[in-house]
């Protein structure tokens, strides 16, 4: 995973391996629901805090091959109080496919002056 503070966006490289095959030769929905989670919710942290995920909302467009690399590029939206909202897509790595949609509702949790 790569920060970028001024943008608010994690980009994750993710090359799934047989043990996450769901569909035959395609990775499994509940993996790219996890790695989703831990970018867009990695990127709330940085940016806010200790955050913990409220909801998250996955949008399957095209199926992840097994052993191919995507990229999961996500940023944080906006901050309200205590709540943090996220985006993210998930694409091939030369950008020509869309696999997945997502966004994200975080909430502060603990102090929400601390970051890391």
């Amino acid at each position: 995973m790569f920060y970028n503070q001024d943008e608010k966006r994690i980009v994750c490289i993710f090359q799934p391996g047989p043990y996450l095959e769901g569909p035959r030769g395609f990775t499994h929905g509940g993996c790219i629901a996890t790695i989703i989670d831990a970018t867009v919710g990695t990127g709330a942290v940085y940016n806010s805090g200790h955050a913990m995920t409220a909801n998250l909302n996955i949008n399957y467009k095209n199926p992840i091959p097994l052993g191919s690399t995507v990229i999961i590029d996500s940023r944080v939206d906006k901050v309200e109080g205590r709540k943090i909202y996220t985006s993210c897509q998930v694409r091939n790595h030369d950008d020509s496919v869309l696999h997945t949609e997502a966004t994200g509702l975080f909430i502060k949790v603990g102090d929400s002056e601390a970051k890391l």
